[in-house]
C-alpha cells in the first residue's frame, strides 16, 4: 500500500534490503513490532532483540 500510494521509495527499500538481507526483521524490531518467521529461522534471531519472534521455545524440552 505505501508503495502504492507513493509514500514509499521501492527502489530505497529494495537498496536497503541489498545492503542489510535482515532489514525488515530491524525495523520490525525498532518499531516494537514481532515478526512471524517459520521454525528454521527462529535460531537466527538477532541476539539485541529477543522479543522480535515473539515467544518461541526451541531446544530441549
Amino acid at each position: 500500500r505505501l508503495i502504492e500510494a507513493g509514500d514509499a521509495d521501492f527502489v530505497a527499500m529494495a537498496r536497503a534490503m541489498l545492503y542489510d538481507p535482515r532489514w525488515p526483521w530491524h525495523a520490525a524490531a525498532e518499531l516494537g513490532a514481532q515478526v512471524t518467521a517459520p521454525p528454521q529461522y527462529w535460531r537466527s534471531q538477532p541476539r539485541e532483540h529477543k522479543a522480535l519472534f515473539g515467544d518461541i521455545a526451541f531446544g530441549q524440552r
